[in-house]
């Protein structure tokens, strides 16, 4: 059996979370995707360090939302016009009206890969509505 987690890794898992901005509830929804587990405190050394270098940015952490995922929201946010004054996809907008009020998802970063799909199909009757009314 894998040791627990030390007193290090638990301090260097809760500085890393707060530079990437992430509270307290998308830190352990991190953990849980990753590891099964509701606790900090209960990782064992390995899931640890792969919860580390998912905050790191090493790879698309288990059960987050896909870049292919992110590309196809982004392609359908310039579709319906959601984009900034530069053109690119508007994700605050997308954020703010979309995410929180319906899937309860704080951060389009955080995204599952379930939230995304529904976020999809979402965006897709928005497309599909703005078409049929134009």
């Amino acid at each position: 059996m894998a040791g627990s987690i030390t007193r290090a890794q638990i301090a260097k898992i809760h500085v890393l979370a707060a530079e990437r901005g992430l509270d307290n509830d998308l830190l352990h929804e991190l953990v849980n995707a990753e590891t099964g587990r509701d606790s900090i405190k209960a990782l064992t050394i390995p899931e640890a360090i792969l919860i580390i270098d998912r905050l790191q940015g090493n790879g698309t952490p288990k059960g987050m939302a896909s870049p292919r995922q992110k590309r196809f929201i982004e392609g359908l946010l310039k579709s319906i016009g959601w984009v900034r004054e530069d053109g690119k996809p508007d994700i605050a907008r997308l954020e703010k009206e979309l995410l929180q009020k319906k899937f309860k998802v704080d951060s389009y970063k955080w995204m599952t890969v379930k939230k995304a799909s529904e976020a999809i199909e979402a965006l897709k009757d928005m497309q599909a509505r703005a078409r049929a009314s134009g």
